[in-house]
């Protein structure tokens, strides 16, 4: 008969499979809709990273640009006019681009809180279903194993999830919708 420290050594060599997957989104499932607003502000920060660019360019080729053109009429009123409203649109531009950065570390802050608390609510429903299994066990297999070394492997393999349930999907999203701005900023 297998002890449970080799099973424990042959279980942390298995890869984990699509089913171990769907048994952990089981526990995910009752916070998907605290979920969907941080995936929703990842879309939003993805896009508003993509806006800065084009921010920089208008101010550049629409400010920047005329008014040093307007530059060479100094005598001339409309040489000065010119000038006048290319620092307008500057201005404006720059206060849309402090405007959308702003707007962004607020949602971040926003994004970390939500994923943070639905992805630890999910891990303590899963501790739970955990322990509660292990409460189930029989006693010959705690008189066989050490108790200690199954609830630090249990907790151990749960805190190891955690990237899994609150970073992933973030970063799953980010990536995707990057390519997807990129690939249509390149097409246009």
């Amino acid at each position: 008969m297998m002890r449970f420290d080799e099973v424990d050594e042959t279980f942390a060599r298995v890869r984990p499979s699509l089913q171990t997957l769907r048994r952990v989104l089981r526990f995910i499932r009752p916070y998907r809709y605290q979920i969907v607003v941080p995936l929703l502000i990842e879309a939003f920060w993805v896009l508003s990273a993509a806006l800065q660019p084009y921010l920089l360019k208008l101010a550049i080729d629409d400010c920047i640009l005329p008014a040093a053109q307007g530059l060479g009429l100094k005598g001339n009123a409309a040489g000065a006019f010119v000038r006048k409203w290319a620092l307008v649109g500057l201005l404006s531009l720059a206060g849309l681009i402090v405007l959308n950065r702003a707007i962004t570390c607020l949602l971040t802050m926003v994004q970390n809180l939500s994923m943070q608390r639905a992805g630890q609510r999910a891990l303590t429903d899963l501790r739970r279903w955990l322990f509660q299994h292990l409460q189930r066990l029989s006693m010959d297999f705690f008189d066989r194993e050490k108790q200690g070394r199954i609830i630090a492997r249990v907790d151990r393999d749960v805190e190891n999830l955690e990237p899994l349930i609150t970073f992933v999907p973030l970063f799953f999203v980010h990536v995707v919708l990057s390519v997807i701005t990129v690939m249509v900023c390149l097409m246009a």
